[in-house]
């Protein structure tokens, strides 16, 4: 019974190795998919975008420019009928000829320069001299194109209030990163990495992070869409000593993919944090006291002496009207940093 007992017991620990193992197999071909676009077959998948068009006379050349390289096309020859056209191509002295079709298959209407650029028969004229001319449309590869958005959020803490592009000490911000594929085609493997510098991350959220850097793999992103993470910073506390004006934070974000033909695109943003503002708070009151009154037997003025007040007045009592006001001033310090060296005008 104890030998039993033992086979069985190891045969129960292989099976507990084994499972994972085989789960593992069984989850990385799909973790491999998930990084890769399923449409990725040069032949039929490239992501064609329109770049103009021309009629190119019998004989005649022209010069087509697009992604940074020039072709010249050329109207070798027509057949009888004017439904097909002989079309030579030169790019960096290599030349390539093809005969396109009016009244065939679509695959006969065009050809490709290695994916690259797409040329498409798409009619023949002749002029009053019977000179034929190949009308021709021209289409480029899309290419993808990443870009970076990094928002903050501002907060108040309370009379203290802390921008989007400004930190706290010690106190919580959230990071958005957005990744947008702002190009004309798919990308794929798209990796991101973003480095917090001397931040806190406080949770990972599901995010791989080590040596203060996130990473995210997001894979396959087809034109237009977006890829967001969020996380939660928090700056060192203050030393007390060196200036906050001095000390800044930064958060670096880069971003990477590659095309159907495995071409590498990037993009890269950054965040700097800085320290939060002065804040003073200046209020200035003013109290009154009653009015006072008391006689008096001397009065000023600019228009008549007192003596001829008085004739005019015999009988009237001539006081001394007088009004105290006592100016307040209170100053606050409502930022979180000490203020120092503070200059007061009153006027």
């Amino acid at each position: 019974m104890k030998i039993r007992m033992n086979v069985i017991s190891c045969h129960t620990m292989i099976m507990k190795s084994i499972l994972p193992i085989l789960l593992l197999l069984l989850l990385t071909p799909a973790l491999a998919a998930a990084n890769e676009c399923r449409n990725d077959d040069l032949d039929t998948d490239v992501e064609w975008v329109g770049s103009g068009s021309a009629s190119i006379a019998w004989g005649r050349t022209y010069a087509l420019e697009t992604n940074d390289e020039v072709y010249t096309l050329r109207a070798d020859d027509f057949d009888s009928s004017l439904n097909a056209s002989a079309i030579s191509i030169e790019n960096k002295g290599e030349v390539r000829s093809e005969v396109l079709y009016l009244n065939l298959l679509e695959d006969d209407r065009y050809f490709d320069w290695d994916s690259e650029i797409k040329v498409e028969l798409t009619g023949i004229t002749v002029d009053s001299d019977k000179t034929p001319s190949a009308h021709l449309a021209f289409y480029r590869r899309g290419r993808p194109e990443l870009d970076i958005d990094i928002d903050a959020t501002s907060d108040d803490f309370g009379e203290i209030h802390v921008s989007a592009d400004q930190y706290l000490p010690e106190k919580e911000k959230t990071i958005t990163i957005d990744v947008r594929n702002t190009g004309e085609a798919w990308i794929e493997n798209v990796k991101l990495r973003v480095d917090i510098g001397k931040l806190e991350l406080k949770g990972y959220n599901g995010l791989e992070f080590h040596d203060q850097t996130i990473y995210k793999n997001f894979g396959c992103m087809e034109k237009g869409d977006t890829e967001s993470i969020n996380f939660t910073v928090i700056a060192p506390a203050w030393d007390e000593v060196t200036s906050p004006y001095e000390i800044n934070y930064n958060i670096s974000a880069y971003a990477e993919g590659v095309d159907i033909k495995d071409g590498q695109h990037e993009a890269n943003n950054s965040l700097t944090l800085t320290c939060t503002d002065p804040e003073i708070r200046v209020v200035k009151s003013v109290c009154y006291d009653e009015i006072n009154m008391s006689p008096c037997n001397l009065v000023r003025s600019n228009l008549y002496s007192l003596r001829e007040v008085v004739a005019c007045m015999p009988e009237a009592l001539i006081y001394n009207v007088s009004e105290w006001s006592i100016v307040e001033l209170a100053i606050y310090n409502i930022g979180f940093y000490p203020v120092r060296n503070l200059n007061i005008t009153d006027s």
